[in-house]
């Protein structure tokens, strides 16, 4: 049998295969990392040796190349516009890396599937990191720090989709230690520390913060701007203004914590937008508000707020099971109609304990400790007033400026002025209360 037809077969067969991954090794088989990327072929790994290489580094247009550190690696981008730069490529990955003193550290552009773990940007007049346009980018287990802008801008909008930080630190940025215009972004377990502008302004849809731990920012620590944005578990410390703002709608925060924020400490603008499970300490201002409808604040706490403890402001914006000791104004505000103050305890409050100012608003289950003035005033319309409790009310323990309220089973105890204030006589209701003192008819 003639043995040609399976030779012939074999040899086209060998023709078609693809060349195996090979490992371009620096300084052993190209002295810079810039010739072994030049040499690479796609799928290839640049591995380089502990030292410190003065270049910068371009990988264009090569798919599935992994650039790796050995050792201590060090790359020297002094006076280099950009330090690394990856552009037109797919599943690139740098590991083990230290990039210093380039303009911009690296940048990203028209890339997807990149990986960065294990590398440091430090040192550089601009951004640390520059994402332009890219998809599915991953940063994880890195460091950056001591840039002149931003540690991590993300700025091709909706040419950026769902870049992954995880477990990043950014420490000594001049601008925003993260900032995006991306959608879909999601940041994790990273620490953002002494920022000159926020720790983390996110401007894209849907975009997930999560056990972010944000410090010594000099504008607010933590900026959500457009709709379906969640903050959750994270923990902002000493930002000069405001710790959480959200703008968009639907964007809820979840047990997360501000401490001795220099404004207000967590602060919504977006309709549908929750405040759950936070806790407040010694913000300089109000220590909750929410502005728009259907924003409940849920089983928070705020302490010693330097105004306001919570304020609602927006319509069914209800203020449920929370807690609020020693603010320097009022415990609670209710600007909005239809809103509620539903089992609360407010103690120590320098000024009203609960304030309903809206149309039919319900004022339930409350327990106001100690306020320094009065303990709940009714100055709307129409609110329904239940099974309350109100002790030792510096002022007056409950007062009515207007009409047309319904007060039920409410108690008061010792206060300094009448335990109920009715000050419109015969215009409101109360039944089955329970008084020391009042005047009502």
């Amino acid at each position: 049998m003639s043995l040609r037809p399976l030779v012939t077969a074999l040899a086209v067969c060998s023709a078609a295969a693809p060349a195996l991954a090979a490992t371009l090794r620096v300084p052993q088989d190209h002295a810079t990392i810039g010739a072994a990327v030049a040499a690479a072929q796609p799928g290839d790994t640049v591995l380089v040796s502990a030292g410190t290489y003065t270049e910068a580094v371009t990988i264009d247009g090569i798919d599935d190349l992994t650039l790796r550190g050995k050792g201590d690696v060090t790359i020297d981008a002094t006076g280099s516009a950009i330090g690394i730069r990856i552009q037109n490529c797919a599943r690139t990955r740098l590991s083990g890396l230290r990039l210093v003193g380039p303009t911009t550290g690296v940048f990203l552009d028209q890339v997807e599937a990149t990986r960065i773990e294990r590398c440091e940007v430090a040192s550089t007049s601009s951004a640390g990191i520059l994402i332009v346009a890219a998809a599915d980018v991953s940063i994880s287990r890195s460091a950056v720090h001591d840039t002149g802008g931003d540690g991590i801008s993300i700025v091709g909008g909706t040419s950026s989709l769902r870049t992954q930080l995880s477990r990043v630190d950014v420490r000594d940025v001049g601008g925003n230690a993260i900032y995006s215009l991306g959608q879909g972004d999601v940041v994790s377990r990273c620490v953002l520390e002494d920022c000159g502008v926020s720790g983390a302004a996110l401007q894209g849809d849907d975009a997930t913060l999560d056990r972010v731990r944000v410090a010594r920012t000099f504008r607010p620590g933590i900026q959500l701007f457009a709709a379906r944005g969640v903050a959750s578990r994270c923990v902002v410390e000493d930002p000069r203004e405001s710790g959480i703002q959200t703008f968009g709608a639907d964007s809820p925060i979840v047990r997360c914590r501000v401490l001795r924020a220099g404004s207000v400490g967590i602060r919504t603008y977006g309709v549908g937008s929750p405040v759950q499970r936070c806790r407040v300490e010694g913000s300089a201002a109000t220590g909750i508000q929410v502005f728009e409808d259907d924003s409940p604040i849920e089983r928070c706490s705020v302490s010693a707020a330097g105004q306001a403890g919570i304020q609602s402001f927006g319509d069914r914006a209800d203020v449920l099971n929370c807690r609020v000791d020693g603010a320097a104004d009022h415990g609670i505000d209710l600007y909005s109609d239809a809103s509620a103050a539903e089992g609360c305890r407010v103690q120590d409050a320098q000024t009203i304990g609960i304030l309903a100012d809206g149309d039919a608003n319900a004022v339930t289950r409350n327990v106001v400790l100690r306020p320094g003035a009065d303990g709940i005033v009714l100055t709307g319309t129409n609110a329904r007033v239940e099974s309350n409790k109100v002790k030792d009310a510096g002022g007056s323990g409950i007062v009515a400026t207007t009409g047309s309220h319904t007060l039920d089973r409410n108690t008061a105890r010792g206060s300094a002025g009448l335990d109920a204030d009715d000050q419109v006589p015969g215009e409101n209701t109360w039944t089955r209360n329970r008084f020391g003192t009042d005047n009502i008819p």
